[in-house]
């Protein structure tokens, strides 16, 4: 025994409440979608952001690194340490860089410090706390910065500019060194540009802290981020790091010139709080909609039910033939619903009074049409001398007229373009439409219009297949129409010209073409219709009013009212 199951049928409560669901999840989804590419997006401007905090403290430094290495270069060049007077060498330089960070220290190959402007001279000297960063200066023959290390005489955390002196300095000394106090470098670090519980800091080659802002409590010359260097491929960039359990990124920038990088760190939750604080918004906003939307469901349901019920009443008083009175539901659409069961009848009388109307309309216009095609057999039987000749033009003649029917039909009997017309008549006569050239700005033409020029772009078309342009394979065809004037009396000017055709001819017999392209044509477009037989080939010109022509929507309606 086949059991069929009937439609499911559901209260309107579910069906508000599945329309509430489909508008509000959606809604709620494409907010939280929003809210990941922004977050996505404050990610990559907090990357941005964090890169350019490193190159620019890395060009601060690189700036300090350069002027440091300029002034070396400055005092290499002494005629003091030339000469090898290396007190008359030290009791300048430390005069010259009175006031400033730097100290000079003067060193033989072996390391032994020849002077050291941070005492006088003459104070023993042991050798320099830095013999790898010599070596590998005095190896390379350039400029080199060392890493940050304890300096014995300066009793402080410092770093050192070496410069290789040439062979000819005398006193024995073969570097110059320019020592500074690792801590002077923090006046160089920028801060401000990132959220305030992040970090800056500049880096030596060995991965040891060099300085900081004043808000880390780091060691100067204490390793930092030494797990994160083999990471490093690039001049800057940006890490994720994890900052005890929280996510954090460190964006850095290579020191150009020198072996130092800068960095600056800290937390992504700093940076994105605004984006937090909507996630936040959105989930109580959405617990609040969802709320709101189940109480309006809920009401929404209970007019809707009793509206129902007061429309079902009505159709069973109308089944039964009552006149029934509009309900007052309360509800804009049900009060139409129930207007119109109280009005079907006047409907209904209005409906067979528009089919009369149609059919009034068609009979119309089929006479209109029957009217065309009389007078068009009759001029075509006066042009025939025998039924064999009549029937070949006839039915070309009613060909043409058909397409430019076609036309109106397509369009429902509205305004039909110009272009379109010209195009549907001349598609009938040649394959080849660069051979057809039609120019001219948009124009839709009245529906009697459509009919009229039709016609005669059909007979320009079978005279330009049989004596004209198009009767030879390089005959051109030029249709174009232009508009001049203004307002009420702006005027528009078709013209048909051919050109590179066999030589034209005026013929004294004025047939049925003739007729519809001068005498016709100038009627029906209520102006003026110009046939010349030019040597370069058959020109045809009709100019009238825009108005006559033209299909205007807003007018044709208010006609058909």
């Amino acid at each position: 025994m086949n059991t069929r199951l009937g439609p499911i049928r559901l209260s309107i409560t579910i069906y508000l409440a599945a329309m509430a669901a489909a508008i509000l999840v959606p809604l709620l989804l494409f907010v939280a979608l929003l809210l990941l590419q922004l977050e996505q997006r404050e990610h990559a401007a907090l990357e941005r952001r964090a890169v350019a905090a490193a190159i620019a403290n890395s060009t601060a430094i690189e700036r300090q690194l350069r002027d440091m290495a300029t002034t070396l270069n400055l005092l290499s060049t002494s005629p003091e340490l030339m000469e090898g007077d290396l007190r008359a060498f030290h009791n300048r330089t430390q005069a010259a860089l009175a006031g400033s960070p730097w100290f000079i220290i003067a060193v033989d190959r072996s390391g032994q410090q020849l002077l050291n402007t941070r005492v006088p001279f003459g104070t023993p000297l042991g050798p320099t706390s830095d013999l790898d960063s010599l070596v590998s200066a005095l190896e390379s023959g350039r400029v080199e910065v060392s890493p940050t290390f304890f300096g014995r005489t300066s009793g402080k955390w410092v770093f050192n500019v070496i410069q290789p002196l040439a062979e000819t300095s005398g006193g024995g000394a073969a570097a110059l060194i320019m020592t500074q106090n690792a801590e002077d470098l923090s006046a160089l670090i920028a801060t401000g540009s990132m959220p305030s519980d992040w970090f800056y800091a500049a880096v030596d080659q060995n991965g040891q802290l060099v300085a900081a802002n004043d808000t880390f409590d780091g060691r100067v010359g204490a390793a930092l981020f030494g797990d994160l260097q083999s990471r490093i491929n690039n001049n800057s960039g940006v890490i994720d790091i994890d900052l005890d359990g929280e996510a954090g990124i460190a964006a850095y920038s290579s020191i150009v010139g020198w072996s130092w990088r800068s960095f600056v760190w800290g937390p992504v939750r700093s940076g994105q709080a605004s984006i937090l604080e909507s996630w936040g918004r959105l989930f109580v906003g959405g617990i609040a909609l969802s709320v709101l939307s189940a109480l309006a469901v809920l009401l929404l349901a209970f007019r809707l039910r009793r509206a129902i019920r007061q429309l079902s009443r009505m159709a069973r008083k109308l089944g039964a033939g009552e006149i029934v009175s509009p309900a007052q539901t309360g509800m804009r659409e049900t009060d139409l619903v129930a207007y119109a069961l109280t009005e079907a009848s006047f409907d209904r009388a209005q409906s067979e009074e528009r089919t009369h109307f149609i059919l009034r309309e068609l009979v119309h216009r089929t006479k209109n049409m029957l009217a065309v095609v009389q007078s068009m057999m009759r001029q075509t039987a006066r042009q025939s001398d025998s039924l064999e000749a009549f029937l070949p033009k006839a039915g070309e003649r009613l060909e043409g007229f058909a397409r430019s029917i076609d036309l109106l039909t397509e369009q429902g009997w509205a305004g039909v373009s110009l272009n379109a017309l010209i195009r549907r008549q001349i598609a009938t006569f040649v394959n080849d439409v660069e051979r057809v050239v039609v120019r001219g700005e948009p124009f839709l033409l009245k529906p009697d219009a459509v009919q009229n020029l039709g016609m005669a772009f059909h007979e320009l078309g079978t005279n330009a297949v049989k004596y004209g342009a198009l009767s030879v394979p390089q005959g051109r065809i030029d249709v174009r129409w232009t508009f001049a004037g203004e307002g009420d009396e702006e005027r528009i000017a078709i013209e048909w010209a051919e050109q590179d055709g066999p030589p034209v001819k005026e013929t004294k017999r004025r047939g049925f073409g003739t007729t519809v392209l001068e005498v016709h044509a100038a009627a029906a477009i209520g102006g003026t219709v110009a046939l010349t037989f030019a040597r370069e080939g058959l020109r045809w010109r009709a100019e009238t009013l825009r108005s006559k022509l033209e299909w205007r929507p807003d007018e044709n309606d208010s006609a058909a009212g």
